[in-house]
């Protein structure tokens, strides 16, 4: 499972929202962790999980890094499962180079 490594929800219209890539699933769990306490930011299962880069009770976290595990069941039973260290940037440099591709 190849996940995305950055996201930036600044509310540009670009890049806004994290999700597993290879949809559609019948089921998807897909969690974020503050790397440094190990405390689940985010997490949640559904066919189709979508972070917008905000806590359970709707505020902003922090920009940084976190670390995310993903799983995902396609319609033929097929199992995918993933993790990998994601950026969350608001702003900044490296939120206008995903833009510039």
């Amino acid at each position: 499972m190849n996940l995305p490594d950055i996201f930036t929800p600044n509310g540009d219209g670009v890049n806004d929202t994290y999700f597993i890539p290879g949809g559609p699933f019948t089921a998807a769990m897909l969690r974020f962790y503050n790397p440094t306490t190990r405390e689940v930011v985010w997490s949640e299962y559904s066919p189709n999980p979508v972070w917008d880069g905000r806590s359970p009770d709707g505020s902003e976290v922090a920009d940084g890094v976190y670390f995310c595990r993903a799983a995902a069941t396609n319609s033929k039973g097929e199992r995918f499962v993933g993790q990998q260290n994601v950026t969350l940037s608001r702003g900044g440099m490296r939120s206008e180079i995903i833009k510039a591709f």
